[in-house]
């Protein structure tokens, strides 16, 4: 592709209006959290598994309308494949999964920014975490408003997400069947039956699953929250976007009001040199008034 060919629109990276506590963590992380490999990989395995939930959550709510098609085709012919069911049935269960494997990135999180709590070090589960949040056995040196929240959450919340995704993961899958009267879908796993004559069910699951992605982000939000204002506001680089097959960087200071306009341009210095790259949003962009001095060079050796 030539350089005539290349696409005259700004990609636009820098975005933190847009931006969830933890997306904010992610870009932002920095003394005196260490920056290492593992702590970028876990704050991505939370960020990437909520988003994968929520890929899954958009097509079951596109698959919801086609569930009386399955009792249709009982009516018409006297058995259904369950098709529809079968669909919503997997992509729950498996959303189900992904708001846990969140927490798991939580705990190696924890792991990564605490490599001299050998406690920590030692946990293969998300559960022995938050149990001994619970329990007050998570080391002295722990936040305790972190660790606040994390017993909350196994007192509330926590232990029912843990038994269906270990079912789910590990036993028995379930089965659903739409509640016309109700609208309503209502989830059955006879592996989670206390007893052999009565099936575990839950009624409203779609409203179940709503509920446990909530307490899940507020949790993930509040403790990306708590880290945030430990940030010491050291500047750092940070794409600011793409532009006719070119990466446009700003500097940045971590701050609760970041916007479009903070920071500092680092690209000034070359973009300025030629027309055809200079930065379309440069007229209409805050950190364009304040250069970083001596541009990209000079923030590519500070950083």
């Amino acid at each position: 592709m030539t350089q005539a060919e290349l696409p005259k629109i700004f990609h636009l990276q820098f975005t933190p209006e847009q931006w969830s506590q933890l997306v904010r963590l992610r870009a932002l992380i920095g003394k005196p959290l260490p920056t290492t490999r593992e702590s970028y990989q876990a704050l991505d395995a939370c960020i990437g598994h909520l988003r994968k939930y929520q890929v899954f959550a958009r097509i079951a709510d596109r698959i919801i309308p086609s569930l009386p098609k399955d009792r249709e085709e009982l009516d018409r012919y006297g058995a259904s494949r369950n098709l529809h069911s079968e669909e919503f049935g997997a992509l729950t269960e498996a959303m189900l999964c992904e708001l846990y494997s969140s927490l798991d990135g939580l705990l190696i999180f924890f792991q990564a920014i605490y490599p001299t709590m050998p406690q920590l070090e030692k946990m293969r589960f998300a559960s022995t975490l938050f149990q001994s949040a619970r329990e007050g056995k998570l080391p002295a040196d722990f936040p305790e408003s972190v660790r606040t929240l994390l017993a909350a959450a196994y007192a509330g919340w926590f232990e029912e997400l843990r038994k269906l995704r270990v079912e789910i993961t590990h036993g028995t899958v379930g089965f659903f069947s739409l509640d016309e009267k109700h609208e309503t879908v209502t989830y059955f796993n006879d592996g989670l039956s206390s007893t052999g004559h009565n099936v575990f069910h839950i009624t409203d699951i779609v409203s179940v699953v709503r509920n446990f992605d909530s307490k899940v982000h507020v949790l993930l939000e509040e403790i990306a929250k708590f880290y945030l204002t430990q940030l010491l506001p050291i500047p750092r680089m940070y794409p600011c976007g793409l532009y006719r097959g070119l990466m446009y960087i700003r500097v940045i200071e971590p701050s609760p009001d970041l916007n479009f306009n903070s920071g500092h341009c680092g690209s000034w210095d070359w973009f300025e040199q030629n027309p055809e790259k200079f930065c379309p949003l440069a007229k209409q962009c805050g950190a364009y008034t304040r250069k970083w001095p001596g541009g990209h060079g000079a923030a590519l050796s500070a950083f």
